[in-house]
C-alpha cells in the first residue's frame, strides 16, 4: 500500500490546464491507473490527480474558474 501526500505551491489557473508532479520510482507505481479528485474551497477549483502505471503523477483542471494557488492532496493505492 502506497500513500502519496502532495503539497503543491502553485497550479495552472486555466480552465482545462494541467501540470506534472514527476515520476515515481519502480516499486512505488500503481498496478492500474489511479484517479483521485480534489475540490477547492467553495467549489472554486476542481482537479483530478492522476497516477499512471508508468509512475507519472499529474493533475488536470476540470473546467470553469480555477485557482492558481497551492493545493494539497493525499492518495492511496496498491503498488504493482
Amino acid at each position: 500500500m502506497i500513500e502519496l501526500s502532495i503539497d503543491w505551491k502553485s497550479a495552472s489557473g486555466e480552465s482545462w490546464g494541467s501540470g506534472n508532479f514527476g515520476t515515481l520510482p519502480e516499486g512505488w507505481r500503481p498496478c492500474m491507473k489511479v484517479t483521485g479528485t480534489w475540490s477547492g474551497r467553495d467549489a472554486a477549483s476542481q482537479r483530478q490527480i492522476i497516477v499512471e502505471t508508468s509512475g507519472v503523477i499529474r493533475y488536470s483542471n476540470m473546467g470553469g474558474g480555477q485557482n492558481s494557488g497551492g493545493f494539497n492532496a493525499t492518495i492511496h493505492f496498491i503498488a504493482a
